[in-house]
């Protein structure tokens, strides 16, 4: 990329993906990063719940199921933009790679980019809301921490060599 000095130290300018190779790589790297990963997270997730349902039956237990199917929806939902993004830049013809900072077109690659890892923050909440036994180790986790973080005072108790009880 080319660089540029200004008055207040350096500039750099992003080029893009100038060289010749790229413009035939682009179309397969697309394929690997972005869509395959979506439909392969669609694939497992439909597999997984047929799977489920027809070995139990008649008593599908949710609980595991639901977080697999959010999170597969929050994955999918998370690179969308970048998908649409990618899939619709070579159809505008537009030979000029070089993004300028206050083109709509560079707003909206910014955010498809951000978006794209919603889907690993999403992932916390979406056990917490779905999955019972971490919302307890959440729960538990926190009024372990808690005495520490408000300043109580505590007291310890030795019950044998192993074991430390702490009295709030």
């Amino acid at each position: 990329p080319p660089v540029q000095q200004a008055s207040s130290g350096i500039n750099a300018e992003y080029g893009g993906w100038t060289s010749p190779t790229w413009s035939w790589l682009k179309p397969p790297a697309f394929f690997i990063m972005a869509l395959f990963p979506g439909l392969v997270m669609i694939t497992t997730t439909i597999l997984l719940v047929r799977e489920a349902a027809k070995v139990a039956q008649d008593a599908l237990k949710w609980q595991g199921l639901v977080p697999v199917m959010v999170t597969a929806a929050v994955y999918i939902v998370s690179i969308l933009p970048y998908v649409a993004y990618s899939s619709v830049k070579p159809l505008l013809g537009d030979k000029n790679e070089v993004l300028e900072r206050e083109s709509s077109e560079f707003v909206y690659y910014r955010v498809a980019m951000a978006l794209i890892s919603i889907h690993i923050m999403a992932n916390f909440f979406i056990y917490g809301l779905t999955i019972k036994s971490f919302r307890d180790f959440l729960y538990g986790r926190v009024k372990d921490i808690l005495p520490c973080v408000t300043g109580r005072k505590q007291s310890l108790t030795f019950t044998n060599s192993n074991t430390v009880r702490i009295n709030g």
